[in-house]
């Protein structure tokens, strides 16, 4: 709402300058906020599968967008020209958040181009039984293998472990999905201790 159309003026009314460094501090509170609370899902809940890394970086990856092109803004850059003008200790933080807020879209995007790459052999296993999971798995390993070689950003071993362990995590849900207890309490025992047959051997399969 302020009159920045003319910066030789802009930059000699102290109150206006004051004011521009009122919104320049309360921009960098939130979007400090904003990416603190878009650290990586290697953090999230124990049982998460790899479609839910996927959903998180798809998220992150939309926030950041939507941030960055806030950050071009012409009227926002008007803003960052009066306070450079006149040397404004509160910018430097600002244009330093700013530039991390651009690195980390380009790493967003690429993670989830990448991790995409497993998307869709993920949801075969999300349909799948366990006596078909062992069939799927190779896929599944090559698309992590790919991300692994090719990512510059998630091909780190701390992200790979958290990847694998979501594709465990998502082989032992199929698996345990399938156990009824009430076959197991003596509805049928005999179909309970084959449905329990085909998730030990797939699991054996996986951790081979």
């Amino acid at each position: 709402n302020e009159d920045l159309s003319d910066i030789d003026t802009a930059k000699k009314d102290k109150d206006l300058v004051q004011r521009l460094e009122s919104i320049v501090i309360h921009w960098t509170r939130q979007i400090k906020e904003l990416v603190s609370n878009q650290d990586s899902s290697q953090t999230s809940h124990d049982n998460s599968s790899p479609l839910d890394e996927i959903k998180h970086w798809t998220d992150r990856t939309a926030n950041l967008k939507g941030l960055t092109l806030r950050l071009v803004d012409p009227k926002l850059l008007r803003i960052i020209q009066v306070l450079d003008l006149v040397s404004s200790s509160y910018l430097q933080g600002f244009l330093t958040l700013k530039d991390l807020v651009e690195s980390s879209f380009e790493e967003a995007s690429s993670n989830l181009k990448f991790l995409k790459i497993l998307e869709e052999p993920c949801r075969k296993i999300e349909k799948a039984q366990p006596a078909e999971i062992p069939s799927l798995i190779p896929d599944v390993l090559s698309a992590v293998r790919v991300i692994w070689e090719l990512s510059d950003n998630y091909a780190t071993p701390e992200r790979m472990k958290g990847l694998l362990t979501k594709i465990s995590n998502q082989i032992n849900q199929r698996c345990r999905s399938k156990i009824d207890r009430e076959d197991m309490l003596g509805r049928d025992v005999e179909k309970c201790m084959r449905d329990l047959d085909e998730s030990i051997e797939c699991c054996k399969q996986w951790k081979k």
